[in-house]
């Protein structure tokens, strides 16, 4: 139970969440009674002996209290967090943390260019949905960092729409659209966040190793190094994301329907 948590952290917690996502609706969605007592009952509280340092939520059942925090934000469950141990236990519960999961669907969208049935579902084993959480936002981010099409700037090289890459979540296909050449994805290095590929073929018959970075702040723009194979010579410059619009229609076909 809560024992130790005062009343005033909790509300200072919540009361935000009216305001912040829409109260009628979460409450419509959610038990009433424990929704409104959460955020409206703050005078009831004080004059109803709860200066002890005790709160209602000790009169909440665990069910309840875990639908109230199904509606916070990854935010306000840290803070939560900090209320109390107490407090943490229910900010980390299994319950809480896999909800969250769910929810990352429409980002995998976003990242991926996919519709929901070609994204990634999210799976943990019990205790480890918080973790999992964590790791997924940082796979989404990941991938919408280098997901699209782009065009490619370098030496005397000026390539409209010449690169899609592609991951559903877990690998990555790199296909090139000029040339005759074909590429193959070779790693994607976290440290340095730096994914390669190679182009092999072409009416000349080289081969180029691609090593693209993604520019901080600017999700449309990575740096380019090409390092060129039969003479060993590196060359630099820069990938920019081809908007939706800008790219060819015939790619679409291509590509597959899911783009």
């Amino acid at each position: 139970m809560m024992n130790a948590i005062n009343f005033q952290q909790i509300y200072n917690v919540f009361a935000p969440l009216s305001y912040s996502k829409g109260s009628s609706s979460n409450i419509t969605r959610a038990n009433d009674v424990v929704m409104s007592d959460v955020i409206n009952n703050n005078n009831n509280c004080k004059s109803n002996n709860y200066n002890n340092g005790q709160c209602f939520f000790t009169a909440l059942s665990y069910d309840s209290v875990l639908a109230v925090l199904s509606f916070l934000s990854v935010h306000d469950l840290g803070r939560l967090a900090q209320v109390s141990r107490e407090a943490r236990l229910y900010a980390e519960d299994d319950y809480v943390w896999r909800g969250l999961c769910k929810a990352l669907e429409p980002r995998w969208m976003d990242a991926l260019k996919r519709p929901a049935h070609m994204v990634p579902r999210v799976y943990a084993r019990p205790s480890e949905w918080k973790r999992m959480y964590h790791i997924e936002i940082q796979r989404i981010s990941i991938c919408s960092r280098f997901v699209g099409m782009w065009s490619e700037k370098w030496c005397d090289v000026n390539v409209q729409h010449s690169t899609m890459i592609e991951s559903d979540g877990r690998s990555w296909t790199v296909h090139y659209k000029k040339n005759k050449f074909s590429a193959s994805f070779r790693e994607y290095d976290p440290v340095s966040d730096v994914l390669t590929f190679q182009l092999e073929g072409g009416d000349s018959g080289w081969s180029f190793i691609y090593k693209i970075k993604p520019t901080p702040g600017n999700d449309n723009h990575c740096s380019l190094t090409v390092f060129r194979v039969h003479d060993q010579k590196t060359f630099t410059g820069e990938f920019l994301r081809s908007a939706p619009s800008e790219a060819p229609r015939q790619l679409d076909n291509a590509m597959g329907t899911h783009l």
